[in-house]
């Protein structure tokens, strides 16, 4: 592509937004969009995508609590539940906060979606539909 038609990017995160282990990798964009990657070998991609070209978003406030096997990151408008190991439902989970209901504002990679759980991710900016 000619570089006049390529678009200018900024794909690195401010790496106060980054919370990264052996293999996985979690920014926090903004308070209710995360960008959560899984690499076996502990190597990321760092090149803008379709969904987010420019990650140099300001620091974000996030808390973090964490232990050798699990991890906790509370924003104003998430809730994330990871246990440090390849991305599965049972040990990853990102919860809507704000009035959503708990039962149907949970998203859980590879778990089918209801719609409200999917409505409630793509308000929350956890959806790429």
């Amino acid at each position: 592509m000619k570089p006049h038609l390529r678009p200018r990017a900024t794909p690195l995160a401010d790496p106060k937004n980054v919370v990264q282990g052996d293999h996985y990798r979690i920014t926090v964009l903004d308070t209710g969009l995360l960008r959560l990657e899984y690499s076996e070998s502990g190597e990321f991609e760092d090149r803008p995508s379709q969904m987010v070209v420019d990650r140099a978003f300001g620091a974000t406030d996030f808390q973090l609590a964490e232990d050798e096997h699990e991890l906790e990151l509370h924003t104003e408008r998430l809730h994330l539940i990871y246990d440090k190991r390849p991305f599965s439902a049972e040990g990853l989970s990102v919860q809507a906060k704000g009035g959503v209901s708990n039962y149907r504002s949970v998203w859980r990679p590879g778990a089918p979606a209801r719609r409200e759980a999917r409505t409630a991710a793509m308000c929350a900016g956890l959806d790429g539909g």
